[in-house]
């Protein structure tokens, strides 16, 4: 939740919303550095991705490390992004997700334009399964 105060300090730009908007990403300077920032979440709260050349990891990762100190910044588990995603109901690909899934099944039938004319790949297959039924849906 603390993150863009976090990074406002470790970042040469201004991570506002009005300057970087959700699903943007912009190359900034991060601890003098070189870096490719992604405003995105895949746990809900307000965040950022970070890639970072290899030569670099250490300074901005140390950067971000103590900029956050103030906030009790600690590392997580990668996996603990998982548990994070499965309360807030994100789905992810590798863990809840198959192709065989549709977003019917998998509870995301608002990324579809079911309510409107425009026309999508698989549109037919959808609307026929929605007046049918599901027979199967993703519950987390």
């Amino acid at each position: 939740p603390k993150s863009r105060l976090v990074l406002q300090e470790v970042l040469d730009t201004d991570l506002s919303n009005g300057t970087f908007p959700f699903s943007t990403h912009q190359v900034v300077k991060a601890a003098g550095h070189t870096v490719r920032a992604m405003r995105l979440s895949f746990v809900g709260e307000l965040g950022w991705e970070l890639h970072v050349p290899r030569e670099s990891c250490v300074t901005v990762h140390r950067a971000v490390m103590e900029s956050g100190a103030k906030f009790g910044i600690v590392n997580a588990g990668y996996r603990a992004i998982d548990s994070l995603s499965i309360e807030k109901g994100y789905r992810h690909w590798h863990a809840d997700l198959r192709s065989d899934d549709t977003p019917l099944e998998a509870g995301l039938a608002f990324t579809c334009k079911l309510k409107s004319q425009i026309p999508f790949l698989g549109r037919e297959a959808l609307e026929k399964q929605k007046a049918e039924g599901l027979f199967k849906r993703l519950l987390c």
